[in-house]
């Protein structure tokens, strides 16, 4: 009884299965079915178009957008902070927001050099003993040091760490923004050396500085970090780490990519440290022939090589901070200046200029007819601030 019920229920089944209205909606579900998978595969397809055609898309000229005359001498400078232009001077700094002057402030410096963190910025006179320190709004304070500067640095809460040199001591001081010292660490060149570089973390709890000391005739470095918070408290000298393993290679750059990560590149080799309370190396890679300048952002390290003499004697190496290689690509001059510019690399003298992409892609190639002093990105990546000696120009690739 149970099998013919269930017979009957299938027989019935396949009868409105073979209805007609049955097949109309069989039909028409097909049919929506395959228009929405090509309305899927269209919109893939113009997705990729754009971005193959962004990733190969090359500028033949540029126009200029704005125009800001600036009488500024030979002797200033410029920098983006905070969106706008900061222009510089041994006499003062300047806050512009195109031609309106934001604020203005005097100083007297021989050797100004800038620095700046999130919402701080310091401007430190080399070899002397004066830094100021500022936001957007204007001063904050100033620091005076004992010794001359080697170099200074801001962290994101105003604090300022400087490294300073005597005749046969270095010493490390940290300020507030209110100039009051906070940390002073001495260091004897007998016993670690001399410094050629440090970098100060974000939070400025945490420094890194790279030494090189000659013995008997022989060089030997070392990357030493120190914690100026808890960690590092009960350590002497407050070092929580060091690394010799460079051995006779100098290590002329190292710099904090993050609160918990730094790079250091010496000679023949680039480090990537993982800094917790006990930093620890957690990528290197040697390479093969002496790094000539070294350029990063948040998320990639570039070095440029010497290569053999050629048509394109340069070679321009892009790693991610895993030190997987992104660009490995050859160019013809020696640029004084090179940074990244979003997703190329910016590459420039005092008239010439050359954008790479990170794949390689040369996508401007230019030669100015008078002599520039910079060139700052702006967020798009057409979009550049070209600095003379007496104007800056926005341009727009074209």
């Amino acid at each position: 009884m149970a099998k013919n019920y269930k017979r009957k229920l299938k027989r019935k089944s396949r009868e409105v299965q073979d209805t007609k209205f049955a097949q109309t909606t069989k039909g028409f579900v097909s049919k929506t079915k395959v228009k929405v998978g090509l309305v899927i595969i269209g919109v893939l397809l113009i997705v990729l178009a754009i971005y193959l055609f962004n990733r190969f898309k090359t500028y033949d000229g540029y126009k200029v957008v704005d125009k800001i005359e600036t009488k500024s001498g030979e002797s200033s400078k410029f920098t983006m902070f905070k969106g706008k232009l900061i222009k510089y001077s041994r006499n003062g700094i300047s806050y512009l927001d195109g031609d309106t002057t934001l604020w203005d402030e005097s100083y007297e410096m021989k050797n100004p050099t800038v620095d700046e963190c999130e919402d701080y910025l310091c401007v430190a006179d080399k070899n002397a003993n004066d830094i100021e320190i500022f936001t957007k709004d204007g001063k904050k304070g100033n620091v005076t040091t004992t010794y001359p500067i080697a170099k200074a640095e801001v962290a994101e809460q105003g604090v300022v760490a400087a490294l300073l040199k005597d005749k046969d001591v270095n010493y490390i001081e940290v300020f507030d923004k209110d100039g009051n010292l906070l940390v002073s660490h001495k260091s004897l060149l007998i016993e670690n050396g001399y410094p050629l570089n440090f970098s100060l973390s974000d939070d400025g709890e945490k420094m890194m500085v790279s030494y090189v000391e000659v013995t008997a005739g022989a060089i030997k470095s070392k990357v030493v970090f120190y914690n100026f918070g808890s960690p590092g408290k009960n350590k002497k000298d407050r070092v929580v780490a060091q690394f010799k393993q460079y051995k006779d290679e100098l290590v002329p750059f190292v710099h904090f990519t993050g609160e918990s990560e730094a790079v250091a590149v010496s000679e023949n080799r680039i480090t990537v440290y993982k800094v917790g309370d006990e930093p620890d190396v957690d990528e290197e890679e040697k390479f093969q022939g002496e790094a000539q300048k070294v350029f990063y952002d948040d998320d990639y390290i570039g070095l440029v090589f010497k290569t053999k003499k050629g048509r394109k004697p340069y070679r321009v190496v892009v790693y991610n901070h895993n030190l997987s290689e992104k660009m490995n690509e050859r160019v013809g001059l020696a640029f004084d200046n090179i940074k990244f510019a979003d997703k190329n690399v910016l590459m420039y003298n005092d008239k010439n200029v050359l954008i790479m992409s990170k794949h390689g892609v040369e996508k401007f190639d230019h030669t100015f007819k008078k002599s520039i002093t910079d060139i700052l990105p702006l967020d798009s990546d057409t979009n550049f601030l070209i600095t003379y000696n007496d104007k800056v120009e926005e341009i727009e690739l074209d």
